[in-house]
């Protein structure tokens, strides 16, 4: 399970925004092939990809430093040095190739947001009165949603922490996305109306989905009634919401798909999982979501794509473990078999990015590229809703 990948639409006529939502559908028949991105000397992860194919992620180096990545066109190539630190993530990257992510060289206490296009990297600095920050998520105009901290040198915890969004229209500016009453919050993804996902604490003592719309910050609650937990991972440009949350299938934590208005007509419904607990970490405009999820021996953790349903009210998709899609044997570096065990990105053309085991035993990043000819339907659902937790924090 992807832990800790960052410590995090509605939509309705008012917004301008009424576009339907058109769900695809992959036949359990067709397979995916497998390409290994390769690694810069140790484990790789695949975090984000456009709809160029463009990936950003990170990898190790023989040395254990770990250093962000752009992979196109068939080269990884390192980011780093990024704007001077030893040590990098790229989380996510944008249609004009934008990749944003975090930086540091000794650890918490000098680790701040960055973006960096075509090689050339600047930092974000941290909201007032915070020392650092991550940024986890770009849309289509340069927006940035992340995370602003304090480091305690003390307690080596990052604590207050605030969601931040950036944009760089006049030299740039920071806005705190604020959190829902008692502090600490954090933004983990950005649709291009500007909307923002992320997870905050509440008055109960949960941590809670939330999503931030023309200046105010709602609740998204959870699967399983008062008093739960939810993380609100992304959110596509219909409003569409993905995550986790308490009080799914057998007690576990879940995928779920949010729609809907806060407050209105919002619902947050229950993608289920393979056999222990699962989570959404990316969703596309075409409605599919990926993610991961334990099977039932709980601690076989597999790829997802949650795919198909016919309207919003009684979803009727399906969740797929990725590793029965593939044609192993197809990556472009050996032959094998793979084990895929988390899916962190899809983009528009439904091309899935994450990390897995190769067919030579190494933890790396890989991309499957969509089946041709692709076999989908088109289900018309209306538009919609909402949601991210933290992102890896690697020290």
């Amino acid at each position: 399970m992807k832990t800790s990948k960052t410590n995090f639409r509605f939509v309705a006529a008012s917004m301008g925004i009424t576009a339907p939502l058109w769900i695809m559908s992959v036949s359990r028949g067709q397979t995916y092939s497998v390409t290994d991105l390769g690694n810069l000397g140790g484990a790789s992860y695949a975090d984000g990809i456009n709809n160029a194919g463009q990936i950003a992620g990170y990898s190790y180096l023989p040395d254990g430093t770990v250093h962000a990545f752009e992979y196109s066109g068939g080269t990884m190539t390192d980011l780093n040095p990024v704007v001077g630190g030893t040590n990098s993530l790229a989380y996510a990257i944008n249609a004009s190739g934008t990749i944003v992510g975090t930086a540091w060289t000794t650890g918490y206490a000098d680790q701040y947001s960055f973006t960096d296009t075509a090689g050339s990297s600047t930092t974000i600095a941290p909201l007032p009165g915070y020392t650092g920050g991550y940024a986890a998520a770009i849309n289509s105009s340069g927006q940035v949603a992340g995370e602003a901290f304090t480091y305690n040198a003390t307690s080596g915890q990052l604590y207050p922490f605030e969601a931040y969004v950036y944009s760089p229209v006049g030299g740039g500016s920071l806005t705190d996305v604020g959190n829902l009453g008692v502090g600490n919050s954090q933004a983990a993804g950005i649709n291009d109306s500007g909307q923002v996902v992320g997870n905050s604490w509440t008055t109960d003592g949960s941590d809670r989905a939330f999503l931030s719309t023309g200046g105010n910050l709602y609740d998204l609650g959870q699967i399983g009634g008062p008093g739960g937990a939810s993380y609100a991972y992304a959110i596509n440009n219909h409003s569409l919401v993905t995550g986790q949350a308490s009080g799914g299938i057998g007690g576990n934590y879940d995928a779920f798909l949010y729609t809907g208005m806060p407050g209105i007509d919002g619902n947050m419904y229950d993608l289920g999982n393979l056999g222990g607990s699962s989570e959404g970490w990316a969703i596309n405009n075409a409605g599919q979501v990926v993610g991961d999820s334990y099977l039932a021996d709980g601690t076989t953790d597999v790829a997802f794509l949650y795919s198909g349903g016919d309207r919003i009210t009684d979803l009727g998709g399906t969740m797929i473990d990725l590793n029965t899609l593939i044609a192993n044997g197809s990556d472009t570096q050996t032959l094998g078999d793979w084990t895929l065990e988390a899916a962190y990105g899809i983009n528009d053309n439904g091309d899935i990015i994450g990390y897995g085991i190769n067919p030579s035993g190494q933890t790396e990043a890989f991309e499957l590229s969509v089946p041709e000819p692709a076999s989908f339907s088109l289900l018309g659902v209306g538009a919609l809703a909402l949601l991210r937790r933290r992102r890896r924090v690697l020290q």
